[in-house]
């Protein structure tokens, strides 16, 4: 349902409301200049979650959803290399598309690995909904309605990890996201499937990948993979109980 005043910043999100039972938005910082007092209204006129990515360089924009209640819950880091070999050393892990057969495990470690990731930040967003959130995005591939492939790497012959990949153009594979199980970690499961990704999403010429600055693992982890940081943002996040 929409709000009761509408918003050009506002951009609904139906998966992500599903999975807090309450309306989900998307807010464009580019639009916040066109009324903030509106924007308050609407935010306010049901109960709703909103999200907001926003360049740390634009702190004038942070202060501004700051006055709307919006709060920091995550510094997210981009980044990007050029789609050629990428060394890893992992030598014992096969990895391989996925296939429908695959689909509980990658859900069961998808329900189980994440720390670091908004929804597990908030401290507003319980955890178990943050697990659900998480399980149900890695499940959407096998559903055909996220990701153009799905890689996951094999360890003493079972499923240790995953690899979604979203391809919004020719030139760019996006690594959506990426989890190995807990109990498999350590072993280059990740390093090795980011390195397939050239052979089985052929003729992009550019990987990117987001991460949360307090994911100082993965933050060493595409170092040394050869990526470098083009982006930087703050994510900020918004409840209203009704």
């Amino acid at each position: 349902m929409p709000p009761a005043v509408a918003h050009p910043a506002l951009h609904a999100d139906a998966w992500l409301g599903a999975r807090l039972r309450r309306t989900a938005w998307r807010i464009d910082p580019a639009h916040l200049d066109e009324g903030c007092d509106d924007l308050a209204d609407a935010l306010r006129a049901e109960p709703c979650f909103a999200s907001a990515r926003v360049s740390t360089a634009s702190p004038a924009t942070v202060a501004r959803l700051n006055r709307l209640g919006f709060t920091t819950v995550d510094t997210t880091v981009t980044w990007e290399r050029e789609a050629g070999a990428v060394d890893a050393d992992a030598a014992d892990v096969d990895v391989r598309p996925a296939t429908p057969a695959d689909r509980e495990a990658v859900a069961a470690i998808a329900a189980t690995a994440f720390t670091f990731d908004r929804f597990h930040l908030d401290p507003h967003v319980d955890g178990a909904v943050a697990d659900r959130i998480k399980r149900d995005w890695a499940s959407a591939y096998f559903d055909g309605t996220r990701g153009q492939a799905m890689l996951v790497g094999r360890v003493d012959g079972r499923v240790a990890g995953f690899l979604l990949v979203v391809v919004p153009d020719s030139a760019t594979a996006i690594i959506d996201l990426i989890a190995t199980d807990r109990a498999i970690r350590r072993r280059g499961v990740a390093a090795a499937m980011t390195a397939t990704i050239p052979r089985h999403v052929p003729d992009v010429r550019r990987l990117r990948v987001g991460t949360q600055v307090a994911n100082l693992p993965a933050l060493n982890a595409y170092r040394r993979l050869g990526f470098e940081i083009v982006r930087t943002e703050y994510v900020l996040h918004f409840h209203h109980p009704g």
